[in-house]
């Protein structure tokens, strides 16, 4: 198997597994609103591959995921974060996801000010 057939299947495999478990966690992230538990779920699980998955779905839920900061600066710093790993892929597809988050920055932003 070559490098890219590799990469590939690779890739396949993250895809599979982050739809398995999305699959598993979508009737029950109501469980995860309260807390810090998609905090972690995303630090522990998702950062691996985030990258390597469709990079709107990375975008939704790390927008779920901002939204478990109880401060609104810590929740634009996640967010740029994850906005600079997706710019560092360098693919065709990251205006999208990187103008979603940009976006609920601005809102953070806005809600901010309101203070």
């Amino acid at each position: 198997m070559n490098k890219g057939n590799s990469l590939k299947l690779f890739s396949s495999i993250c895809t599979c597994t982050y739809v398995f478990w999305l699959s598993i966690l979508s009737p029950s992230l109501t469980l995860f609103q309260d807390g810090d538990g998609l905090i972690h779920l995303y630090q522990k699980f998702i950062i691996d591959f985030e990258t390597k998955i469709n990079l709107l779905k990375v975008a939704h839920f790390a927008i779920l995921v901002s939204r478990q900061y109880p401060m609104n600066e810590a929740s634009i710093s996640y967010l740029e974060g994850v906005i600079q790993r997706v710019r560092a892929t360098k693919v065709k597809c990251m205006v999208e996801p990187i103008l979603y988050m940009k976006m609920e920055i601005v809102i953070l932003h806005l809600s901010k000010g309101g203070d």
